[in-house]
């Protein structure tokens, strides 16, 4: 049931987004809710954010600098593209992040990592390549740039997972997205 209902919640949420860019920019929107989620995070484990090391600070920072990226390339995308299209594509970091690993770490993927890979490829062939030229279109193809910052994301949370608690790594990064989002709805939204 956790699982149905979090799928639930996960998928839901693709398709509120969708309508509020409608009313919302970009920006202002992710600024938001990086903010909210910072601050909640940051209440929460405020004794714990405390006692942060600064080189685990320093790569959470630059965690959410790729967590930010991720989010901004997602969300524009979603802005050209459909809910499902969006949700689909996002997850195609499960997928990329054992051969991420595999250049970082240089843990070969296995059989079930190249087998999803190929299906995985099979399903954005699928989900994007359409029109009269076959060609994808720009959200589709922002969305799947999303996936590889949340694998960037994800392959550097391996060296600092063990080095910090997990609540006050993940309020520095929503606190570093919230910045950049600020100074990018700034910067260029209305």
């Amino acid at each position: 049931l956790a699982i149905v209902g979090t799928a639930l919640i996960w998928g839901t949420s693709f398709v509120i987004l969708k309508t509020t860019l409608d009313s919302i920019d970009t920006m202002w929107i992710l600024a938001i809710r990086f903010s909210v989620s910072a601050a909640l995070l940051g209440l929460a484990g405020w004794k714990q954010l405390r006692k942060m090391d600064r080189a685990v600070v320093r790569g959470s920072v630059i965690m959410g600098c790729f967590l930010a990226a991720a989010y901004i390339v997602q969300t524009y995308g979603l802005k050209y593209t459909t809910p499902g299209k969006n949700a689909f594509l996002t997850a195609t970091y499960c997928v990329l992040v054992p051969f991420m690993a595999w250049g970082v770490y240089r843990r070969r993927p296995d059989a079930s990592n190249i087998a999803a890979a190929f299906l995985c490829i099979i399903g954005i062939g699928l989900v994007s390549l359409s029109g009269q030229n076959g060609a994808m279109n720009i959200g589709d193809a922002l969305t799947l740039l999303c996936g590889v910052f949340y694998g960037i994301q994800i392959i550097m949370m391996e060296q600092y997972a063990g080095k910090g608690d997990a609540l006050s790594i993940t309020a520095v990064q929503f606190a570093a997205g919230a910045v950049i989002c600020w100074v990018g709805a700034l910067l260029f939204e209305q």
